[in-house]
């Protein structure tokens, strides 16, 4: 088979996904504005404290149109299949978070545009110049308490690399991967995806790609973590292997009755070259 045929195989099956997909986002959104936000908390990033503060001025209404709109942006496939559209409201909540991350300075009389930074942030950064808290700072170490976290809950990794680790899964005709990767300015990047294939190649046979907890929450396409503390390697490890069994869990319910026959191996797609380093 030739990736032609394998895509046109596929086109139905990722339409019929991201409906699915869709659904389950906007539960899982407003499952986390109900517990205010316990999962997303866990994320120790500029970004999500941003958000947090960011969430603390507007009514739960107009959070939910942040998420909602979110969603739409980040699955448009999804939004278009079902005929839906940003909304009024869900623009002007997104524009509106989209300036907080910007705030006016002066600096020398002149007034100057500068990133907003979070006051969670502020008062971490005042304490690590205190000498009172450090960030952790060493990847090798984070890359194998992650290792050794997911190796006693039963998982062991796929492939290992200097940039992280890679874990995969079976489930029916699919292939589950998430990616673990500790190089880049980052300390962590976390993402799963969902493929018709395990192997990885110039062919594109990705059920599901980039998927992670923010994005499902229509928060952010990526869950990056860069204000992690040396004191909270443990929890943070947990709360990623708990992000990790919960997409695993609800898999076989939004992969139900998807089958294809597209073979591991295609006529006409040649091997990717990986090279990251820490």
């Amino acid at each position: 088979m030739r990736c032609a045929e394998a895509s046109l195989i596929l086109r139905p099956l990722q339409d019929e996904f991201a409906l699915r997909y869709y659904e389950w986002s906007l539960e899982q959104a407003e499952k986390e504005l109900e517990e205010d936000f316990l999962h997303v908390r866990g994320v120790k990033s500029s970004l999500v404290f941003l958000f947090l503060e960011f969430v603390e001025n507007h009514s739960r209404t107009e959070v939910r149109d942040l998420m909602t709109g979110g969603i739409k942006r980040f699955q448009q496939r999804a939004a278009e299949l079902r005929g839906e559209r940003l909304t009024e409201k869900e623009q002007t909540i997104h524009r509106q978070f989209v300036d907080f991350f910007s705030e006016e300075v002066v600096i020398q009389g002149k007034p100057m545009t500068s990133f907003r930074v979070s006051r969670r942030e502020r008062q971490l950064r005042e304490q690590e110049l205190a000498g009172t808290l450090k960030f952790h700072q060493n990847k090798k170490s984070l890359r194998e308490e992650l290792k050794r976290k997911f190796q006693s809950a039963g998982f062991n990794a796929e492939s290992e690399f200097t940039s992280g680790l890679n874990y995969g899964e079976q489930l029916g005709d699919w292939y589950l991967m998430a990616t673990l990767d500790v190089s880049g300015k980052s300390q962590l990047d976390y993402n799963h995806r969902v493929a018709a294939r395990r192997t990885i190649d110039t062919c594109f046979t990705d059920l599901l790609a980039g998927a992670n907890l923010l994005s499902w929450c229509g928060i952010h396409p990526n869950t990056r973590y860069d204000l992690l503390l040396e004191d909270e390697l443990d929890s943070v490890t947990e709360s990623i292997l708990a992000f990790y069994r919960h997409f695993q869990h609800s898999m076989p319910e939004l992969l139900a009755g998807l089958h294809h026959l597209i073979p591991e191996t295609l006529e006409d797609a040649h091997p990717l070259a990986f090279d990251k380093h820490l």
